[in-house]
């Protein structure tokens, strides 16, 4: 009897704690693995979180790049606009020079042929009396 019976609720307690500690087992085991999704889950958005936060970042630069190439572009084109202004000024400042040195020039020559004129109206006048004195 009796020991029968005591043997008999141990073994049903030895069953019962074994299941318990299975069941315990098992709930343990879906709070590790919850605990490991929830850890995978926030390492799978924090790993697209950065993705996406290098993604904004290339395209931030890119536009910055763009920009300073376009600026860049528009220095260019507005030097090269400034130096054909230049040039033209200069090539019309030459041209000035040139054309005043040939109104000088052509100024000289206009004198010495008025210069000439005279010399040789001179010349005529003092020939002319040479030949009527000599005629006379």
């Amino acid at each position: 009897g009796a020991v029968a019976a005591a043997m008999a609720r141990w073994g049903e307690a030895k069953e019962e704690a074994r299941e318990a500690r299975a069941k315990a087992s098992k709930v343990v085991k879906r709070m590790i693995n919850m605990r490991l999704a929830q850890a995978l889950e926030r390492w799978a958005s924090n790993a697209s979180s950065q993705r996406e936060a290098r993604h904004r970042c290339r395209r931030v630069i890119q536009r910055m790049l763009q920009g300073k190439v376009a600026g860049a572009f528009e220095a260019w084109v507005h030097g090269a606009a400034e130096s054909r202004r230049v040039r033209t000024s200069l090539q019309r400042l030459c041209g000035r020079w040139r054309s005043y040195g040939l109104v000088k020039a052509f100024g000289r020559w206009a004198e010495e042929v008025e210069t000439r004129k005279g010399s040789q109206e001179r010349a005529m006048g003092i020939i002319l009396r040479w030949q009527k004195g000599a005629v006379a």
